[in-house]
Order: structure tokens, then C-alpha cells, then sequence
């Protein structure tokens, strides 16, 4: 059986297909069937490595750039440094006398920055675990660093005067304040490239900051607290990790809402993107971290194996690897599966919004394939009706409906193509209720239906499965 790398997400209600159908759709619904077969919910991951060390809650992780060193800071009041291969604790950093509330590498990975509660933001060496320097103004409480990947600046926050702060890594120097908070700044973030900052308040504001000339581009307000932030690697996202089990995607720029992504218990205390910014990560209070698809709000897979809080999340540069943290006192590193492009044509849907449609909104699907492909293939695409009726379709526009798979002439040269499947105003006309779409690409001239029903099964499969859901409101 051909590996399928990417799973269907959105779950189908048992027996979705048995009703109200007919002899003549009796393939289709083999199909179905065959489509129902794939896992309907989330990978669920467990870690690769555990790390035990620290006698008391971890609050903050960081991987070093060429990832083979791991960062931490406790509430035991040391940071540590360890081999990402082993777990071997290379250095234990110790010199704070509160909680180590925030750590992270510098660029160059030759130091180690981390801020603490007892209102200092300490640098170390690397190579020798020795302490370099120590920034102490009367601030208060270090709650959050955050570094650039890029230049070695980084903002940090504190309690007592309401102020995020931009630093000289080098020598200690401060470059600038951001003025505009009324309360205290716990949380910080900036972006890759060092253009653009954000700072979480106790004045129930999120504000984004333009790095250069320390001005403010626009607040956010948040109906509940935010408690962890990230920007997107392009720095035009932003998510925010929220009180009820939510996490938000935001445009950095307008502050506009752009998803709401749900599946936590809790707050969300951890979030990241990942290096290509497809997928959002996110930390709760139930040990869970979960992957998400940026495109679709679909959840990937979920990373299980926690008993407490995962209070913070690192990305390695290669996306190939996610560390966490915990209340459970340990870290964990975790190797995510990714979708193989190099032989296999992989494709997404895309474009449409986390809502119920009304009459007169826009419906845009597109078809999104990336990978090595330069043969044409068959595409099939089912589309379910609230009848439970199925139908194909294929994305030429000169033929928009099927009963049988189209030839799918379009290559792909290590590329990402789109292809539009749908772009209409929802009309009064169309039939209300729960639509679900699915696509795979077959081996030209082969059927993906199972080999009991006829067909050839999933050996002819050439993609992963997508799946996406629509509602359609018609009063």
C-alpha cells in the first residue's frame, strides 16, 4: 500500500454516505467509502527525546541554528544547555536568583541571553558557560526576550515601568524604548528580520512596533488575555495564543483576524510557526502541542506525551524538528512527520474562510500542488451534497463537470501551482447545508477506488488526500 502522507482532517460523520442515494452513484459512493478509510483525525506524535534535569517548572526553550543544541530556562532559577542528539546537559548556567522567566541563542549561537524575574537579563558563553554580562536597570521583573535571527538586538519587557525595551546584545547598550502601554509588558516578539516588534500589556493590548524608528503601526485588543505571541518568518502574520483554548492568525499589519484555530482545553501558552510559515504550533494546558495547516485551520498532528503545562515551543530551522517545554518539569524534543514533494504531487485546498456562507459571499477554492511531478496525471475530485449525493468534477474550465476522471495536463516543475476550482457569490438558487470536497491525483487511466469495488485501490494514489468542508446558508 502506497504511503499516504497527509491525512485527512476533517472528520465525517459515520454513515455521512448511506443515505439518499442511488444505483447510479453507487461508484461514487465507493469512493467514498475508499475516501472515508483514511484517518479522520490528527497524527498523534510522540517524542523522540525526553530531557529531565531541572527540578522545577521549564518556562522557556530555544534551539540553537544548526540544531544540535537545546536551550532552557526553569523555575529552579538555572538555564541549561544540552545535546539535542544525546540530552546530555553540556552547561548549567547559574547566577539568576529568581525564576529564568525567557532564554534564547544569539544569532551566532556563540551566547546564550535569558531574563528573569529577579529583574535581570544575563548573557553566557556558549564554550564555556561562563556569565558575560549582566543588564540591570530598574525595570522589575524580566518577563520575556525575544531575538532576531538575523542581528543580535534583542526587546525585553518589564513589569514595573510599562516599557518594551531594545538592547545592544553586544555591549548592553539600549537602543530604544516603545512608549504607549498604560500597565506592565509581559510578553514580547519580534520578527526574523528585526523590522517589525509586538508587546502583550496588562492594559489588555497588544501593540506592533516599527523597530526603526520606534513608532507604534497599530494596537489590538483583545476581548481576553494573550498569552503567547509569534511572527510569521515574512513578519506579515502574527499568532496570538489566547484564554480559551483558541489561537488566532493576524495580519501584522492591519491587525485584521485572519483564522481562529481551536482545539485546546485551555489557554494556549506556547505558540511558533514554522520555518516556511505553512503551520502554526501551539502549546495548552492539557500536555498537548498541535500542528496546524496556516491554510486550511486544519490540525495535522498532535504531539502527546506531557503531563503539565507546555509553556513554551521552538521550531528548528529545518522544520524537521519541534522542542517543548513543561510544568512537568521536562523538555521534549519531537520529530514531525513531513509530506514528501520530491516523487509524489502533493496538493491543498485553499481560500476558503472558518465560516458558515451566506447568500451574496464569495466561495474561492483553489487547488494548491507542489512537488517533482512532469507527467500528467488523473484528477479526482468528489464533492459530497447535504443529499449525500457525489459528483466529480476536474478543474478545466471547459468541461467544470464529470461523471468520470479528467486529465489532469498541467505539470509541475519543483514548483507550487494553483488552479481555481471555485470562484462564485453564493445565490439563493444553490442548495443549503454541509458540502465536503475531496481530491486525489491516479496514475493516468487508473481508478482509486478499491480493488474489492472495482477499482485499483490505493497503489494508483499519486498525492495525499485533502479534504475540505463548506456550509452553505440559504434561508
Amino acid at each position: 500500500m502506497k504511503t499516504i502522507y497527509c491525512r485527512l482532517t476533517h472528520p465525517v460523520p459515520k454513515g455521512h454516505w448511506t443515505h439518499h442515494w442511488t444505483h447510479k452513484y453507487a461508484p461514487l459512493m465507493a469512493l467514498g467509502l475508499s475516501l472515508g478509510s483514511v484517518s479522520a483525525y490528527a497524527d498523534t506524535v510522540t517524542a523522540a527525546r525526553t530531557f529531565d534535569g531541572h527540578t522545577d517548572s521549564v518556562e522557556s526553550v530555544a534551539i540553537s541554528n544548526d540544531g544540535k543544541q537545546i536551550l532552557s530556562g526553569s523555575y529552579d532559577n538555572t538555564v541549561k544547555m544540552w545535546k539535542a542528539e544525546t540530552g546530555e546537559v553540556i552547561h548549567t548556567f547559574q547566577g539568576h536568583t529568581d525564576f529564568v522567566m525567557s532564554v534564547n541563542f544569539s544569532p551566532d549561537s556563540q551566547e546564550v541571553l535569558s531574563g528573569s524575574a529577579d529583574n535581570t537579563l544575563k548573557r553566557w558563553d556558549t564554550e564555556t558557560g561562563k556569565e558575560v554580562d549582566t543588564f540591570q536597570r530598574d525595570i522589575g521583573c524580566v518577563y520575556s526576550i525575544a531575538v532576531s535571527n538575523q542581528t543580535n538586538r534583542a526587546i525585553l519587557s518589564g513589569s514595573r515601568d510599562n516599557t518594551p525595551r531594545l538592547w545592544n546584545t553586544l555591549n548592553g547598550s539600549e537602543i530604544d524604548t516603545f512608549q504607549g502601554h498604560t500597565n506592565g509588558v509581559y510578553l514580547v516578539a519580534v520578527s526574523n528580520d528585526a523590522s517589525k516588534a509586538l508587546s502583550a500589556s496588562e492594559d489588555g493590548t497588544m501593540k506592533v512596533w516599527d523597530v526603526e524608528t520606534g513608532k507604534e503601526i497599530h494596537t489590538i485588543k483583545d476581548s481576553g488575555q494573550v498569552w503567547s505571541a509569534a511572527f510569521s518568518p515574512d513578519a506579515s502574520k502574527l499568532l496570538s495564543g489566547g484564554d480559551k483554548g483558541t489561537m488566532k492568525l493576524l495580519d501584522s499589519n492591519s491587525g485584521t483576524e485572519i483564522r481562529t484555530f481551536n482545539g485546546h482545553s485551555g489557554r494556549v501558552y506556547a505558540v511558533a510557526f514554522s520555518p516556511d510559515g505553512s503551520k502554526a504550533l501551539s502549546g495548552g494546558p492539557d500536555g498537548t502541542i498541535k500542528v496546524w495547516d496556516i491554510n486550511s485551520g486544519n490540525d495535522i498532528h498532535t504531539l502527546q506525551g506531557h503531563t503539565d503545562i507546555v509553556s513554551s515551543i521552538a521550531v528548528s530551522n529545518d522544520g524537521s524538528q519541534v522542542l517543548s517545554g513543561s510544568y512537568d518539569n521536562t523538555l521534549k524534543l519531537w520529530d514531525i512527520p513531513t509530506a514528501e514533494c520530491s516523487t509524489l504531487s502533493c496538493i491543498h485546498f485553499e481560500g476558503l474562510e472558518t465560516k458558515s456562507y451566506q447568500i451574496g459571499d464569495k466561495l474561492r477554492v483553489n487547488l494548491v500542488e507542489s512537488g517533482g511531478r512532469s507527467a500528467p496525471l488523473d484528477l479526482w475530485v468528489a464533492i459530497v451534497a447535504p443529499t449525500a449525493d457525489w459528483f466529480y468534477m476536474t478543474s478545466l474550465a471547459s468541461e467544470p463537470y464529470s461523471p468520470v476522471p479528467q486529465l489532469f495536463k498541467a505539470s509541475v516543475n519543483n514548483a507550487v501551482r494553483t488552479h481555481e476550482l471555485f470562484n462564485f457569490n453564493v445565490s439563493p438558487e444553490m442548495m443549503g447545508g454541509r458540502y465536503i470536497i475531496y481530491t486525489v491525483y491516479a496514475e493516468v487511466g487508473k481508478n482509486p477506488l478499491p480493488i474489492d469495488m472495482g477499482g485499483d485501490g490505493e497503489t494508483v494514489w499519486q498525492s495525499n488526500l485533502a479534504a475540505e468542508e463548506i456550509t452553505l446558508i440559504i434561508d
